[in-house]
């Protein structure tokens, strides 16, 4: 069994059970990233885009081509 195996289930428990407020940034990305990208690990990407961008607001601004 991976490491990552149940990953998403945990932190959708997490956000069920201690909401967005117990989430840093890249964590609230990584979970919105779960239903555009469902067979790719989007922690990397998420912390990719939040680096690039600045911020969790700043990628959810961004123009679509970027």
């Amino acid at each position: 069994m991976s490491l990552h195996s149940g990953h998403r289930q945990r932190v959708r428990d997490r956000f069920l059970s201690d909401g967005l407020d117990s989430f840093n940034e890249h964590q609230v990305l990584e979970m919105l990233l779960f239903y555009c990208c469902p067979r790719k690990d989007t922690n990397e990407l998420a912390h990719r885009l939040i680096s690039e961008f600045g911020s969790l607001v700043r990628v959810l601004e961004a123009p679509v081509k970027e």
